[in-house]
């Protein structure tokens, strides 16, 4: 299915960075997810709340997934119609990021950490 399009419309050094780029940078997203997650709930259960967003993310399309992001067949180079740009990419991890950050830094706030350390 990508051999073709390499030869005709993709530019393979091109293509090479969105392989190594692409999983990375939604990886990163994860980590940074599953790190603030891992200081309000159980680390088992911030773990299985990921798992459960990426192995939908592989039988959706929906944008809003994170899985979506990291796969190469969901880019817009091979799927013209409904892929995504590096631009979509980037924006969603910002808004990602603004948002774990700022959720996390209000419930950190709200949190007693000397009585949690205490149980």
């Amino acid at each position: 299915m990508i051999k073709p399009l390499l030869s005709t419309t993709l530019d393979p050094v091109d293509f090479s960075i969105d392989i190594l780029i692409l999983p990375f940078l939604v990886t990163l997203l994860i980590v940074i997810a599953q790190g603030i997650l891992t200081v309000f709930v159980r680390p088992i259960y911030a773990f299985f709340i990921l798992l459960s967003a990426l192995a939908v993310s592989v039988f959706s399309t929906s944008r809003l997934l994170p899985g979506s992001y990291s796969m190469i067949l969901r880019h817009h180079s091979l799927d013209i119609e409904n892929g995504f740009t590096w631009m979509n990419v980037f924006i969603y991890i910002l808004v990602v990021l603004f948002v774990i950050i700022c959720s996390g830094y209000v419930l950190f706030k709200k949190m007693d950490i000397f009585q949690k350390e205490r149980d």
